[in-house]
């Protein structure tokens, strides 16, 4: 099983969380992981990541993390059809 965060990703976030600005770059343009918005957001999606692998921790104490990505340059041909981790918080979890 695949798990995404329910947030959006580093080079989609359009600035809809107060005191995150946006890191979406302009269309044609690369996303500056070095701007301090970007290494905010990325700061936010990393507690984000740590509270989601706490809860697993808690409530499915089986569960193993076997890898972690913080950053997905393509998904192919469109990201699968999202099931959500019942009480999971900030997860979604992704299948194909």
């Amino acid at each position: 099983m695949i798990v995404e965060l329910r947030d959006l990703p580093l080079a989609r976030y359009d600035g809809r969380i107060p005191g995150y600005p946006t890191t979406r770059p302009e269309r044609g343009e690369r996303i500056d992981l070095q701007a301090p918005a970007a290494q905010a957001y990325g700061r936010y999606l990393a507690e984000q990541r740590e509270g989601l692998k706490g809860w697993l921790r808690r409530n499915a104490p089986n569960a193993q993390v076997v890898r972690e990505f913080e950053i997905v340059a393509h998904w192919g041909e469109g990201p699968p059809r999202p099931l959500v981790v019942a009480g999971g918080p900030g997860g979604e979890a992704i299948s194909r």
